[in-house]
């Protein structure tokens, strides 16, 4: 009797060493979170709650094999917690969810795993408690939700998408919307009509923090070979893009998208980045330092 009862919680304590813990584990130390994505965490929690940084602290860390760090927050005044998902490589907040007074977030009825807004959309993947993965797309002009289904989580080499389709079939028969967030923190959208093979991807938009954007030190003139220019300046959150060819003057309306200006032409997302005069490819402009590029043969500098 004894002799099977000893084989018994052996076995069980087998079966726990190699499958590992069926919950979460937290701990308090946060040596592997990265000073920077701990005040990211901080400073987004703080606009949440709308209070200030000081009164925001950290009560734990979750471990799981996430390449992305998973932080427990409390707000000091009113004892509200929240889970903040952040990417420790570059510190980019990745989700931040609000969870009850006293709720330690992961037993709160849903977790907001993505989160971003595009142009055209705000896109949400969140979890049940059951474990099951939904993805809720809500278009802004029409101001109705378009998707609230069960949803795929596919991570790849340095990204993590959740897909999920209209009529909830596999193969996706109907309209199919993919969120995506690579380790970099760039995030995007991407909806396929059935039959369509590439879709349309949309970028997610930066959101309003009240800091200015890395973007808005570009504001002004910068010059290209003969007589050619890009022009850029800020109306509101959107970008005026005034680009004087050797065709003639074209302006376009442009978002910021992390340290890029994207903007449409010709129905093609262009993107405005910084970079030497090297990096345009020109010879005009091989010597200079500060340039924008858009690609490779259109590019202007400044002094």
């Amino acid at each position: 009797m004894k002799s099977g009862l000893f084989a018994f919680l052996l076995a069980v304590s087998l079966v726990l060493i190699l499958t590992g813990p069926l919950v979460a584990q937290t701990t308090t130390d946060l040596s592997s979170v990265p000073s920077k994505s701990q005040k990211a965490c901080r400073e987004r929690a703080a606009k949440e709650f709308r209070v200030k940084t000081k009164d925001i602290r950290i009560t734990g860390l979750r471990l799981d094999r996430s390449a992305f760090r998973t932080l427990y927050l409390e707000n000091k005044r009113s004892g509200e917690t929240a889970t903040c998902e952040v990417n420790p490589s570059n510190a980019s907040v990745v989700s931040l969810t609000r969870t009850p007074a006293g709720s330690s977030g992961e037993q709160s009825g849903q977790e907001t795993v993505l989160e971003f807004q595009t142009q055209t959309y705000r896109a949400r993947a969140y979890r049940l408690a059951s474990g099951t993965t939904f993805l809720e797309i809500y278009n802004k002009g029409t101001g109705r939700s378009v998707l609230n289904n069960p949803a795929v989580n596919n991570a790849g080499a340095g990204f993590t998408e959740y897909i999920a389709c209209t009529t909830n079939r596999t193969p996706c028969d109907g309209t199919q919307y993919t969120a995506r967030v690579e380790n970099s923190g760039k995030k995007s959208l991407n909806i396929k009509q059935h039959q369509n093979s590439k879709g349309v991807t949309e970028s997610a938009i930066r959101e309003s923090t009240g800091e200015p954007s890395p973007v808005d030190k570009w504001m002004g003139q910068w010059s290209g070979p003969e007589g050619t220019y890009l022009l850029l300046s800020k109306r509101g959150d959107k970008y005026v893009v005034k680009i004087r060819s050797l065709d003639g003057l074209q302006t376009y309306e442009g978002n910021a998208a992390g340290d890029r200006i994207e903007f449409t032409r010709n129905g093609k997302t262009e993107s405005i980045h910084a970079g030497s005069g090297q990096d345009t490819g020109m010879k005009w402009l091989l010597e200079k330092k500060r340039c924008l590029t858009i690609k490779t043969g259109e590019g202007f500098c400044r002094e």
